[in-house]
């Protein structure tokens, strides 16, 4: 697996190849990664970030276009508020041919305030029966995580769970 720049890895890569890049010093991995993206789009590949290895480097695969990615080159209005270059097809979410306005990290990250106004109950737009099947939803997720009689039980979850639990008695008890 290559670690290099991203200049030398744009010369080198081909279809199947995994990589690794690395983050320098004071560089935005937005604009590292959008980059990338861009340059795997103009050789008519796409790039898919599978892990992250530290802070500062990320593994990628470099795989075909898929066909939502050929559709063009998009722009976000989010992401062009902040400067940041227009993105492939592929960043966008797509149903049928219909393209979302923002691209899928804005998305999510719109869907996830949207989410967070609907569970405040002090703000205008909280929905009491939105929170009471999030809270079942998660309710029903810890049963089947802490339960070591079930079959998705996780046990480093578990730990976790116990130490915070004990944490918290400890810093309740020497505030009493």
């Amino acid at each position: 697996m290559p670690n290099a720049r991203l200049d030398d890895l744009l010369e080198t890569f081909q279809i199947g190849d995994y990589g690794e890049i690395t983050y320098c010093e004071g560089e935005s991995i937005q604009e590292v990664n959008r980059a990338l993206l861009l340059a795997a789009f103009d050789r008519h590949c796409a790039i898919v970030f599978l892990a992250s290895s530290s802070p500062h480097s990320a593994i990628f695969q470099v795989r075909r276009l898929r066909t939502e990615d050929t559709f063009g080159v998009f722009t976000c209005p989010d992401c062009e508020a902040k400067g940041w270059s227009k993105l492939p097809g592929g960043e966008f979410y797509w149903d049928g041919r219909k393209r979302s306005l923002y691209c899928r990290e804005h998305h999510d990250k719109r869907n996830a305030a949207r989410q967070a106004a609907r569970l405040d109950p002090t703000g205008p737009e909280y929905d009491p029966d939105f929170h009471a099947g999030r809270k079942k939803t998660q309710r029903s997720y810890y049963r089947r995580k802490l339960d070591p009689a079930s079959p998705d039980y996780d046990p480093e979850l578990h730990q976790r769970q116990l130490e915070a639990k004990r944490a918290y008695a400890k810093r309740k008890k020497s505030q009493a």
